[in-house]
């Protein structure tokens, strides 16, 4: 994979490993993420629904411009104190980069893994974007310190981790 690794995060009940890169795929950035609590994936396509004159619909159309949502909620994690669990809570610049593998093999829309950024054909070779909206938590009573972000995967843009997204 092009780009430097800004971090990972594994899964025990999810399964899999999700590196970070940074916006051009070069830039190091080092994140110390451990077991993913949970994800949530959703799936949208561009959908133009047509009513008639009555007011009923007469026709659904799609532009196969499909796109996945991922939100991700992991612990951060350290090998010393509770402090240097939330130092390593650090989140990448806006459309950061993901690559996803080793998670269960689920087939979505276009996708015939839907999670996991493969080799073969597109769009399984696409990446996820990072969409900027991470959050880390900490609380007074020492919980788990968490990360909580947002990944987007495109079925019709090409993305990659040395890429630079320009529209």
């Amino acid at each position: 994979m092009a780009g430097s690794s800004l971090g990972v995060a594994t899964s025990k009940g999810a399964g899999g490993v999700i590196r970070l890169y940074a916006d051009n795929g070069t830039s190091q950035f080092s994140v110390a993420v451990g077991a993913i609590q949970s994800w949530t994936l959703k799936h949208n396509d561009d959908r133009t629904e047509t009513r008639g004159t009555n007011g009923c619909f007469v026709g659904v159309s799609t532009s196969n411009n499909d796109t996945l949502t991922l939100q991700v909620n992991a612990i951060l994690s350290a090998t010393t104190t509770a402090s240097d669990v939330l130092l390593s809570g650090k989140l990448p610049k806006g459309n950061g980069r993901a690559s996803i593998t080793g998670a269960e093999v689920l087939a979505v829309g276009p996708w015939t893994d839907a999670i996991n950024v493969t080799a073969g054909s597109a769009p399984d070779t696409y990446f996820w974007v990072y969409q900027a909206d991470g959050e880390i938590s900490a609380s007074n009573s020492g919980d788990d310190k968490t990360v909580t972000f947002t990944l987007k995967r495109y079925s019709t843009f090409s993305v990659t981790s040395a890429a630079a997204i320009a529209i």
